[in-house]
């Protein structure tokens, strides 16, 4: 069921298929290149670190520089801008992966049926129409989820590769989007965009665990846990998906918990 997902993720992929890339060079030749020369990553190494202090800065200034010029033709530019620039890094990881990988690898790994690759468009059309429940999914996935991940990376390649790139633009852009919807632009999650967003994660889980199964891949880790240091994949398939599915709706009360403790006043 998740053949393919095993195949990328095994670190012996390039060295047990050696013959396969001098059969092809013109395919393969730079896939190569790529991974021989890409540096392990480093669980809070100076470069996870780094990546995490600039998204901290970087969430800060936004939000401060649109909360407080009060200036729609700022809010609106940031906002564009960020969308652009998270939609441009996710699409030029599609093209980037069938260029160099082949279809098999593209839709293997790039297809956006993670969570977070859903969070990257839902979080731009936020950015864009500043709808409401948009905002709440973005809310809710992004804290619970997207920090996680950029806690506890599923990365096997470090600074400088592209994959360390592409993954932090993406997954702090999320966050950011996050940050500047509650800070810079003061909106706030309901408790009935909470059941909204648990209720949608149930029915992805379902709609993408049955295209896993078509596909043979692993999108939402529903067939294998993630390659990684993750705190929360400690349990045998299928016991984590649900062990992370009643997390997640504990996390969600959290997060939505001093919006509702606290008055409007206080929580702007």
């Amino acid at each position: 069921m998740y053949r393919y997902y095993r195949k990328l993720q095994d670190t012996d992929f390039y060295l047990e298929n050696r013959l396969t890339l001098s059969i092809h060079p013109l395919r393969y030749g730079a896939m190569s290149i790529l991974l021989s020369a890409q540096p392990e990553f480093v669980q809070f190494g100076p470069a996870h670190l780094s990546a995490i202090a600039l998204l901290v800065v970087v969430s800060a200034t936004l939000s401060a520089t649109v909360r407080y010029t009060k200036s729609l033709n700022v809010e609106r530019n940031i906002c564009r801008t960020l969308a652009i620039v998270i939609i441009g890094v996710e699409w030029f990881k599609y093209v980037f992966i069938f260029t160099h990988d082949g279809f098999e690898e593209f839709l293997g790994y790039a297809l956006p049926l993670h969570a977070c690759g859903i969070a990257v468009y839902l979080a731009a059309y936020m950015l864009i129409t500043k709808r409401q429940v948009a905002f709440e999914i973005v809310y809710f996935w992004g804290l619970a989820g997207t920090t996680q991940a950029i806690l506890t990376p599923a990365l096997e390649s470090g600074f400088p590769s592209y994959r360390f790139f592409q993954f932090f633009i993406e997954h702090s852009g999320v966050l950011i989007a996050v940050f500047i919807a509650v800070f810079g632009l003061k909106m706030r999650p309901r408790i009935k965009g909470l059941w909204i967003t648990y209720g949608l994660s149930w029915c992805l889980v379902f709609v993408i665990g049955g295209l896993n199964y078509l596909l043979g891949t692993n999108y939402m880790y529903l067939c294998a846990p993630p390659v990684g240091v993750s705190p929360f994949y400690f349990l045998e398939w299928p016991w984590y998906i649900l062990f992370l599915g009643g997390l997640g709706l504990v996390l969600f009360f959290l997060l939505w918990l001093p919006f509702y403790l606290l008055p409007k006043s206080a929580a702007d």
